[in-house]
């Protein structure tokens, strides 16, 4: 019995990826955002170690105004930074994030930044979000 062959047919993928970096406290922070149909992936990390050692989850609750984020990688009850900004996020976004914060938190000021720098490529770019 002879095999037919089975035709493959390509689509274009729904994922976006977008990169932006900004330089803070002599660190270059770099952000990466993966855009997908109803959510999305946010890296956020120092672009000379690029590490991959944390992962929140954010969504909305149907119980409460607010979002709820929880750990997915990583120990939230040392460093709860991506908890944080994956809740923020969600509400802003007004979908589902999850969030990868690597970078090492030396002082308020850089996390402020990195805040902020996000939130203006969302006012910026709220496309790529």
């Amino acid at each position: 019995m002879a095999k037919q062959a089975t035709e493959i047919e390509y689509t274009e993928s729904s994922f976006k990826l977008n990169e932006f970096s900004h330089t803070i406290l002599d660190i270059t922070v770099k952000f990466e955002v993966l855009k997908m149909k109803d959510s999305c992936f946010i890296w956020i990390g120092d672009n000379s170690n690029p590490l991959f050692s944390d992962l929140s989850f954010g969504i909305k609750s149907l119980y409460s105004p607010y979002p709820v984020a929880t750990k997915i990688l990583g120990t939230a009850s040392t460093d709860t930074t991506s908890l944080t900004i994956a809740e923020k996020l969600c509400k802003k976004l007004k979908k589902p994030v999850y969030l990868s914060f690597n970078v090492p938190i030396t002082s308020n000021y850089l996390l402020e930044e990195v805040e902020k720098r996000l939130n203006e490529e969302i006012e910026i770019n709220c496309e790529i979000f």
